[in-house]
């Protein structure tokens, strides 16, 4: 049986990457007191104003950390863009 792919997130260098739950969301792991406002987006993830060049925030998914499968789609960025943002 495939295991369905998961989102993982990395937030700049100092962390190490973790999976991303509806509990996570729901607790404001986005919050941008936490994270810094958005900047926009790069290659692998998002820049905050707290996570700047190489310690940007890095988002992808796979069925484990090691092994990605795609990027994320731009209406899934625009989820998280609006989260972020508005906390939506």
């Amino acid at each position: 049986m495939l295991k369905p792919d998961k989102l993982w997130v990395r937030f700049g260098d100092a962390s190490g990457y973790e999976e991303v739950t509806e509990e996570h969301i729901m607790n404001d792991i986005f919050d941008p007191t936490m994270i810094g406002e958005f900047k926009g987006w790069v290659k692998g993830g998002l820049v905050t104003t707290f996570h700047e060049g190489n310690d940007y925030i890095s988002m992808f998914w796979g069925k484990t950390v090691d092994c990605m499968s795609r990027e994320l789609s731009w209406i899934e960025k625009d989820y998280f863009q609006d989260l972020i943002q508005n906390g939506i």
